[in-house]
């Protein structure tokens, strides 16, 4: 097997298991835990909602 061959092989596995891994039923209630955050509240009871900010308002602040 030429070591093309096998990074082929390796690359190829290593996908398929870390596929495996994060969506093993174990895993399922924190992935969606991870899905419902940006539309969760804070503990002020506020919506997280980030702004984007251009350079140079960033800049003022500062």
């Amino acid at each position: 097997m030429s070591p093309t061959e096998f990074s082929l092989v390796a690359v190829t596995v290593s996908f398929f298991g870390l596929l495996v891994w994060v969506y093993s039923p174990r895993r399922r209630e924190r992935l969606e835990s991870y899905g419902a955050m940006p539309l969760e509240d804070d503990a002020d009871g506020q919506a997280r909602v980030s702004e984007p900010r251009s350079r140079l308002e960033h800049e003022e602040r500062t």
